[in-house]
C-alpha cells in the first residue's frame, strides 16, 4: 500500500472512531417524581454515566451531595430544578475534567457542621465549565484549590461570602456573573494566573 493511501485511510479510521464515540454517548433522564426517568437523584445518574453522557434534570427538589466523578454534562430541563445539600456540606464536587453544569439551581450549604459549605467545589478537574447557574445559601459560592481552564458565565451567586474563591488556578475566564450580596467579596483570586474577570455585577479582590 502507498504512504497516501495509508494515510487515507488512518484518517479515514479515525474519523470512524470519534464518530462512533460521538453516537455512543446517551442522554441519561432523572426526574424526583416520573416513574418514566431513568433515574430520581442525580448521584445514582451520574454513578451509572459513561464518559461524554449528558444528564437531563427536569424541574423538582433533589435533596443531596454530588460528587461528579465523569466527564459528564448536567443540565437543568426547566427553570426550577434544584439541588440542595439542606446544610450537609458541598452541594457539587467536581473530581474529573471536562464537566459541564448547566441552568442549576444550586443552595444550601451554608450552615454545614462539616465544614464543607461550597455550592461547587472542584477538587480535582480542569476545563470545567460553569454555565447560567444560581448558586444561593454558601460560605463559597464556587470554590478551588487550584485548576485550570475553568469557565464561569452567566451565573447568579447570592447570600454567599464569597462568590467565587480561586486559589493557584490558571487561565480561568469570569464574565456575566452576578453577585449582588456576597458579604465579603464576589470573586476572590488568591495566586491566580493568566485569567479574565469580564463584565460583571460582583466585588473583585486580588
Amino acid at each position: 500500500m502507498s504512504g497516501r493511501a495509508t494515510v487515507i485511510v488512518a484518517a479515514f479510521f479515525s474519523l470512524f472512531i470519534l464518530s462512533l464515540a460521538a453516537s455512543s454517548a446517551a442522554e441519561i433522564e432523572v426526574d424526583d417524581d416520573w416513574a418514566g426517568a431513568d433515574y430520581d437523584n442525580i448521584q445514582e445518574a451520574v454513578d451509572n454515566a459513561a464518559p461524554g453522557d449528558e444528564i437531563k434534570v427536569y424541574d423538582g427538589t433533589y435533596l443531596e451531595r454530588v460528587n461528579v466523578t465523569k466527564q459528564v454534562r448536567i443540565w437543568a430541563a426547566g427553570a426550577e430544578a434544584i439541588v440542595d445539600s439542606n446544610k450537609t456540606g458541598t452541594v457539587f464536587s467536581i473530581l474529573e475534567d471536562g464537566v459541564v453544569l448547566e441552568g442549576l439551581n444550586i443552595v444550601g450549604a451554608r450552615g454545614s457542621s462539616s465544614g464543607g459549605e461550597n455550592g461547587i467545589r472542584i477538587v480535582d478537574g480542569i476545563d470545567v465549565q460553569i454555565i447560567d447557574c444560581t448558586l444561593e445559601r454558601h460560605e463559597y459560592g464556587i470554590y478551588t484549590g487550584g485548576t485550570s481552564g475553568l469557565t464561569i458565565t452567566d451565573c447568579f451567586i447570592n447570600k454567599t461570602e464569597r462568590a467565587v474563591y480561586l486559589r493557584g488556578s490558571d487561565q480561568i475566564t469570569i464574565t456575566g456573573l452576578r453577585a449582588p450580596s456576597s458579604s465579603n467579596a464576589g470573586v476572590y483570586l488568591h495566586g491566580a494566573t493568566n485569567s479574565y474577570v469580564g463584565p460583571s455585577i460582583s466585588y473583585l479582590a486580588i
